[in-house]
């Protein structure tokens, strides 16, 4: 019993705040750095991705559908936003993550234009694959992309069932005359394994929704403002909820929903290119700061420095300082003398740059 509380305990730990240290500033430095090639080489592979997916459409070779069109734009603006979010910040996986889940939306339309059946299986088998880096990706938004928390592992394994181990029972299970592993047709058996798919798919997604909403009503301000991506995500994993649900009770897929959900995954690379527009925004507001810096003392300084970096728990410390958990620190430095602290919401690390800045201009 005893160790069942204590197990208990540490998991409504990580429901609340996942217990991951954050990539340090001077992890940021220490990143493997990437050639200019590299960059240009991966940018030329997505966009060959984005174009071989979109032939078909571009290409009138099949009749235009929203749902198909939107498909494929999710994976490209994914693919697109990891780019650069693997450039910015090469210490964290959230680049890596988004990238890698453009890439596997790209993957099915990509298999479905071979014309073979081996192919066409492939990618009935990994049609939604990409939900499995998009999982990670909004559940790791302030862990800098690494996924150690045992809630986030129960999640992701509450999908795998149905997408992974059901979805290859429901292929054997499945007469069609692209499917090769069809090896036990039974269209009764295929069809109560196809809704209960559905059925763990729309609770595990809401499981997930949840688990984000909880985070981020326990999350300070500059934390929530990170957590944009994550809230979008889950934002998107409810209308899934909505389209899996129609599916059931109606026994149709509905195409409306189906756009609808599709289109709400693209809220997720829009949320983390507004954080990249209000970073800028801010560090352009720096100027305003340095202006009157010279005039300001005291608790006048730590409130300019607050607005600036946009966090008002900022404090600035004169001596030696341990920074709690969730907490962070950047010295202020004078003739390459450190004569302060800067301690701040490690939320803002997501921000190194503005960071930098305000330490710079203090």
């Amino acid at each position: 019993m005893l160790h069942w509380n204590t197990g208990w305990s540490d998991l409504t730990g990580d429901l609340v705040v996942p217990r991951v240290a954050r990539p340090s500033t001077l992890q940021r430095f220490a990143a493997p750095e990437r050639t200019t090639a590299f960059w240009i080489g991966l940018a030329v592979l997505v966009l060959a991705a984005e174009l071989g997916a979109l032939y078909p459409v571009l290409a009138g070779s099949q009749p235009v559908v929203a749902s198909d069109l939107v498909y494929r734009l999710v994976g490209g603006s994914f693919a697109a936003c990891g780019l650069i979010a693997w450039h910015r910040r090469p210490d964290s996986h959230g680049g890596v993550l988004m990238l890698a889940t453009g890439i596997a939306f790209l993957l099915y339309p990509l298999l479905t234009q071979i014309n073979a059946p081996p192919a066409a299986t492939v990618a009935m088998f990994i049609s939604d694959i990409w939900i499995f880096a998009f999982l990670p990706l909004v559940l790791t938004n302030l862990s800098g992309g690494r996924l150690q928390s045992r809630v986030d592992w129960m999640l992701i394994a509450a999908f795998a069932l149905p997408l992974l181990v059901l979805q290859l029972v429901w292929m054997l299970l499945l007469e069609q005359e692209d499917n090769v592993i069809g090896f036990f047709p039974d269209a009764g058996a295929a069809d109560a394994v196809d809704k209960a798919q559905r059925a763990l798919c729309a609770v595990a997604a809401v499981a997930t929704a949840a688990v984000l909403a909880i985070r981020w009503r326990a999350a300070t301000r500059p934390l929530r403002r990170a957590m944009l991506p994550s809230i979008a995500g889950a934002f998107a994993l409810l209308m899934f909820t909505s389209l899996l649900v129609n599916d059931l009770i109606t026994g149709e897929r509905s195409e409306t929903l189906l756009w609808i959900a599709l289109a709400s995954l693209i809220t997720v690379p829009a949320a983390f290119l507004f954080g990249l527009l209000r970073s800028r925004l801010a560090r352009h507001g720096l100027a305003e700061l340095l202006l009157g810096m010279r005039t300001l003392r005291g608790e006048q300084l730590q409130r300019a420095l607050s607005r600036a970096i946009g966090d008002q728990s900022l404090q600035v410390a004169y001596g030696p300082v341990t920074p709690a958990p969730g907490r962070a620190t950047a010295p202020v430095e004078h003739d390459g003398r450190v004569v302060a602290t800067l301690v701040y919401d490690a939320a803002l690390d997501d921000d190194p740059e503005l960071v930098e800045a305000v330490g710079a201009a203090s």
